[in-house]
């Protein structure tokens, strides 16, 4: 799943997560489209850090993010 944005203070952002960058799996689980990426996020309670594994200029690393309170 290709990031197309990421906005500034967002879970994402702090994460160090960029645009263009490549999440190969959310919180565990492998993703291969936004859609993926949108359901692992709704799955996981808010306050959880969820692992992220990233490609970025064909490196692949490992970071984390707090899922983030959801609007009501």
């Amino acid at each position: 799943a290709t990031v197309g944005h990421v906005v500034d203070g967002s879970p994402a952002g702090l994460a160090g997560v960029r645009r263009g960058d490549v999440l190969l799996s959310v919180c565990g689980h492998e993703v291969d489209s936004i859609d993926d990426v949108l359901t692992e996020v709704l799955v996981t309670l808010p306050g959880t850090i969820c692992p992220l594994v990233i490609s970025r200029a064909g490196e692949r690393w490992k970071t984390a993010a707090v899922i983030g309170e959801r609007a009501a």
